[in-house]
């Protein structure tokens, strides 16, 4: 019997995306849902860089743990699309329009959040901004 062969890797110039961001507790909360024409494989976590202005937002990254019911997703289809979550903490930079540089499949995109959003509170300048990202689960 054969298999299928897998379907490719997402690229990020081929998906389509809703973003969400609001203020939390001083840090940022960002969602990014993701939606497809044709089946592809997603990694388990998001390559997000942040960008205030034009300027990469430097920031120790980490996992955003998700509720235990919620399992990793790869394979998204025109059906079913994904989503995850960002928690951005402690930026002690300069302020600007906040955009996420977003990597797949070797390929990037930028998109700005809309809206009245800005870089979280800077709680301490001894301490490095943190990223935490989720992985992507079902939508």
């Amino acid at each position: 019997m054969e298999h299928a062969p897998p379907p490719p890797l997402c690229r990020a110039d081929a998906l389509s995306y809703s973003l969400g961001a609001q203020g939390a507790t001083q840090g940022l909360m960002v969602s990014i849902a993701v939606t497809t024409q044709k089946t592809c494989l997603l990694p388990r976590y998001p390559d997000v860089q942040i960008l205030v202005g034009d300027r990469r937002a430097r920031a120790r990254r980490s996992r955003l743990g998700l509720g235990t019911e919620e399992q990793p997703i790869r394979r998204i289809t025109p059906r079913q699309g994904a989503w995850a979550m960002l928690r951005w903490e402690n930026f002690c930079g300069s302020s600007g329009p906040v955009s996420l540089r977003i990597t797949l499949g070797g390929r990037s995109v930028v998109r700005r959040l809309l809206g009245p959003i800005r870089p979280p509170v800077c709680s301490s300048r001894s301490r490095d901004a943190r990223l935490a990202v989720s992985y992507f689960v079902r939508r």
